[in-house]
């Protein structure tokens, strides 16, 4: 009886050891709930500014490109990266003022294997100033890596904010 319960515990431990969550290759989908903080973002009148924010799913590949890319640039009319059809848009206003990228939408099915979603931000009247990568505060990039999130997580939030854009879903803690 000893000797079953000693391969039991050694099976459960090789078990364990295996299910070690291994960065960089595992990749998930998950929703993404986009809520607006509208402090600070009232026109002259009083009403909240119109806000609109894409969503990209970037592959290890494209994703340099999205890096460097000016989000400025980004927003301009006839901008070939905000041409592309793949994306998710989320407008809010001041009677939507949240809203959900669903893991079950189409936009998922026509991206390459995407490792980050690239949330880029524009602010009907206010401009800002561009930064590369992720202080640019207009651009956030979440991996989608489910070895970056708590293993329940199902739902990336974020906020948008005068200041800029940025999640309140707190990454899973690194091992040293």
């Amino acid at each position: 009886m000893i000797g079953k319960l000693n391969w039991v515990l050694l099976l459960a431990a090789l078990l364990a050891v295996g299910c070690e969550c291994k960065p960089g290759r595992n990749f998930k989908r998950y929703n993404v709930n986009v809520t607006l903080d509208d402090t600070g973002l009232k026109d002259e009148t009083g009403k909240t500014r119109r806000v609109e924010v894409n969503i990209i799913g970037v592959s290890r590949s494209e994703y340099p490109r999205w890096e460097a890319k000016s989000v400025n640039e980004f927003w301009e009319p006839g901008d070939e990266f905000r041409a592309t059809p793949a994306k998710a848009i989320i407008s809010l206003n001041e009677k939507q003022k949240s809203a959900t990228f669903s893991t079950t939408q189409p936009v998922w099915d026509q991206w390459n294997k995407p490792e980050y979603l690239f949330v880029l931000l524009r602010v009907a009247g206010i401009d800002h100033k561009d930064a590369p990568g992720n202080s640019d505060p207009w651009r956030l990039v979440l991996p989608l890596d489910k070895c970056y999130w708590p293993g329940s997580t199902k739902t990336l939030e974020v906020t948008v904010k005068q200041t800029g854009i940025n999640t309140t879903t707190t990454p899973r803690p690194t091992k040293n």
